[in-house]
């Protein structure tokens, strides 16, 4: 048995880019998923995971930094 949990990050997700995150998210966790079907590592899985979400411009991962509200850049 497993189990694949992930999140595309903490922000304010404007009405109009709800679906792309959600079809983001979504499209993440089937690769994950597919991964360990398959019976490959966790560690496999994960990375493929976050490749995803790197190359999905609507998420900022990858970047490495985000703008808190005070305005100052947070890693």
């Amino acid at each position: 048995m497993w189990a694949l949990i992930l999140h595309g990050g903490a922000t304010d997700i404007k009405p109009d880019e709800e679906v792309a995150y959600r079809r983001g998210c979504r499209n993440a966790m089937n690769i994950g998923a597919k991964f360990l079907r398959e019976g490959r590592s966790a560690v496999d899985a994960v990375v493929e995971v976050v490749k995803s979400l790197e190359d999905n411009p609507i998420f900022n991962a990858g970047y490495g930094s985000a703008q808190r509200e005070d305005g100052n850049i947070e890693m």
